[in-house]
């Protein structure tokens, strides 16, 4: 049993920790490229340390982005952070969702 216990502690710490050291991201805006193909999000981080996660189905696109162990800003004029993703598919019909807030997003068209 202490074989199991010295095993199991120092795991559920470093899981812990890891969680501790992430905080969630707000998308404040998403442009999608004229073939659909790729989304641009500007989002409410300063220079961070970025985690993008994303997942899609027939009817969305579910991004979810977090930062890790760097200043996050007010996402102001200042400073906003930019991240792109590349679709296997055009995004078509489908809706954009931010995970973190719950919120459809509406992508604007790049120039």
């Amino acid at each position: 049993m202490r074989v199991l216990i010295r095993v199991v502690v120092p795991v559920l710490t470093l899981a812990a920790l890891t969680a501790a050291c992430s905080s969630p991201v707000t998308i404040v805006g998403v442009a999608v490229s004229r073939d659909g193909m790729v989304l641009s999000l500007s989002l409410s981080a300063c220079n961070a340390n970025l985690v993008v996660d994303y997942s899609v189905d027939d009817e969305a696109v579910m991004i979810l982005v977090q930062e890790r162990g760097s200043f996050i800003g007010s996402g102001g004029d200042d400073c906003t952070d930019q991240y792109t993703i590349v679709l296997d598919e055009p995004l078509g019909s489908r809706i954009v969702i931010d995970e973190q807030t719950g919120q459809q997003l509406v992508p604007a068209a790049e120039p």
